[in-house]
This record gives C-alpha cells, sequence and structure tokens, in this order.
C-alpha cells in the first residue's frame, strides 16, 4: 500500500514538474481536470470538456493543461479554437493520443506534454510524429511515472519515434521514467532525430553500457546538445558508465531530473 502511494505521489509530482510554466501565463492558460483525487489522470468529465470543445472559451488560451477521457479529447481534436494553444498538455487514454494525432488544429502548437495511461502503440506513435499540423512543434515530452503501470512509451513506441519523426523543428525530447531499453535507447542515440536535439532527457530509463557507448560514439554528431540528463532507470548500472559519458560531454551531461525540469 505504502509503495502504491508513492507511486502515486511521484507521478502527480512528475506531472506539476512539467507543467509549472502554465501557472504562469495568466489568463491565456486553462486547466480542465476533474476533482477525484486519481495517481495518474484526474479527468474532466465528458459534458465538460464536450462544452469546452464547442464553445467559445478556447478562443483567447493559447496554454492548455487537460485531463479527459479518450471521448473527450476526440472532441477537444475536433474544435477549431484548439489552433491557437501553443503550450498543450494533455493526460488521457491511448485511444485519446491516437485521437489527438488525427487533429487538423494542432498548428500554433510549440510545446506538447502526452500522459498516456497505457503505453502508446506504435501506430499512434507514428500518426503523432508525421503529423503536418505539428510542423512547430519544438519540445516533446513523454511522461511516465516509477510504476511500471504508468509508461507512456515504451521499446516499440521509441523505435517508431526514431523511424518516423518528421519534426522539424524539435529541439527537445524528454523520455525520463518511461520503460526503454538499451536497444531502443541506442536506436535513438544513431538517429537523426537525436542530431537536431538541443536537450534529450533518458534519467531514469535503460542506461548502461550500450547506451553510454552509443552516446560517446556518436558525440561528434550530437555536438548541437546543450543539455542531457542521464540515469540508472530499474535496470541499474555500473556508475563508471556515467562518469564516461560525464567525460564526453563535459558540462552538458545532468543525472537529476527534477533539476531537469525547475530549470
Amino acid at each position: 500500500m505504502a509503495q502504491r502511494v508513492l507511486w502515486g505521489v511521484h507521478t502527480v509530482l512528475a506531472f506539476v514538474l512539467l507543467l509549472l510554466p502554465l501557472a504562469a501565463r495568466g489568463a491565456e492558460s486553462l486547466v480542465v481536470e476533474g476533482a477525484e483525487d486519481y495517481p495518474r489522470c484526474s479527468k474532466a468529465d465528458d459534458a465538460t470538456v464536450k462544452a469546452l470543445a464547442r464553445g467559445k472559451r478556447l478562443r483567447g488560451v493559447r496554454s492548455l493543461r487537460i485531463a479527459a477521457s479518450a471521448d473527450g479529447i476526440r472532441e477537444l481534436a475536433r474544435s477549431k479554437h484548439l489552433g491557437k494553444v501553443r503550450t498543450l498538455s494533455v493526460c488521457t487514454e491511448e485511444a485519446g493520443v491516437a485521437a489527438l494525432a488525427t487533429s487538423r488544429y494542432l498548428g500554433s502548437v510549440t510545446e506538447l506534454t502526452i500522459f498516456s495511461e497505457d503505453p502508446l502503440r506504435p501506430e499512434t506513435v507514428k500518426r503523432l510524429v508525421t503529423s503536418r499540423h505539428l510542423r512547430k512543434l519544438r519540445i516533446l515530452r513523454f511522461v511516465a511515472g516509477d510504476s511500471e503501470a504508468e509508461k507512456t512509451l515504451d521499446p516499440v513506441g521509441l523505435r517508431a519515434l526514431v523511424r518516423h519523426a518528421a519534426l522539424p523543428r524539435l529541439v527537445e525530447l524528454d523520455l525520463a521514467w518511461n520503460a526503454l531499453d538499451q536497444d531502443s535507447v541506442v536506436a535513438l542515440v544513431q538517429s537523426k532525430l537525436a542530431a537536431r536535439l538541443q536537450r534529450l532527457n533518458l534519467c531514469q530509463t535503460a542506461f548502461g553500457r550500450a547506451a553510454a557507448d552509443a552516446l560517446i560514439a556518436e558525440q561528434p554528431r550530437l555536438s548541437r546538445l546543450r543539455r542531457l540528463c542521464v540515469s540508472y532507470g530499474i535496470v541499474g548500472g555500473p556508475a563508471e558508465e556515467l562518469d564516461r559519458v560525464r567525460s564526453a560531454y563535459d558540462s552538458v551531461v545532468e543525472t537529476d531530473w527534477e533539476a531537469w525540469h525547475s530549470r
């Protein structure tokens, strides 16, 4: 029971830290969620989300944080008023993310945070990262917690991201705490996508010798990186691997995921 409570607390903290910028943007920001004390998504009811999507309340909103069911997100994705939102944070089921990925009204979004209650299917990831309406996207975050049940992206999802990403302006990718494996992390590090990034958060993922070797070997290609967060996830690993990466990347490397989001 105590462990379950800790998992819930960690997940809520992660989501709050990622979304702190929303609170500072005054009347242009909007938070839509339910009152239930739920560790992952305290969802607004469908009627509330439907009214939001079909009404005028979204017109002046530039930063939107919403927790809703897949049906609610489907309604939101059809709202033309979503077209002015620049910072979008969504907590929903996998089907909700799939619905969002089909929206024609994501053209202003520069910062997108996704927290799915289920690992995203590769076809959903592909649909999201190949959307021609997300060509302005600069920051992409896949939020996860330290519970095995709270992972938005798994190795198959990451491989789909690496293989299909068509996000020409992306400069930051945050994968902290997701259930990745060594092979998928290596594939990311060796990808064209990684070579464009200025900030990459791999803290609490599958970091070990293979990932360290790839990061060191690809360092010349990853010269744009200004921040790189690496630390051990559930698989653990020898401390010397972190030291090797620190040595290769000098002051770029960080190991504290909470500090990453507080800067």
